[in-house]
C-alpha cells in the first residue's frame, strides 16, 4: 500500500476513527523515538552530549547562567557597559 492510498483511506474515516488513528500514531512515533535514542546511546552517538551535561551538572546550578535582565538587554542590542 502506498502513502497516497493510505492518505485517501484516512479521508474516508469518521472523526472518531481519525482521533483513534492519531492517538495510535503518536504512541507509535514515541516508540520509534525511544528506539532511536537507545540505538544512539548504544553506539556512543550521545557520549559527547552526555559528557557536556555531566560537566554542567558538576559546575552547579548557577555556573554559566546570566540573569534575565542581562539576556533581555543583550537581545535588544544594548552593550553590557551601557546599562
Amino acid at each position: 500500500m502506498s502513502i497516497k492510498e493510505i492518505e485517501e483511506a484516512i479521508t474516508r474515516l469518521s472523526a472518531k476513527d481519525v482521533a483513534e488513528l492519531m492517538a495510535w500514531l503518536e504512541e507509535y512515533h514515541a516508540q520509534l523515538w525511544d528506539q532511536q535514542i537507545e540505538e544512539d546511546l548504544e553506539t556512543g552517538r550521545l557520549d559527547a552530549l552526555l559528557a557536556e551535561v555531566d560537566e554542567e551538572y558538576e559546575k552547579g546550578p548557577q555556573a554559566g547562567r546570566q540573569d534575565k535582565e542581562t539576556v533581555v538587554r543583550a537581545r535588544r542590542g544594548a552593550q553590557p557597559g551601557a546599562w
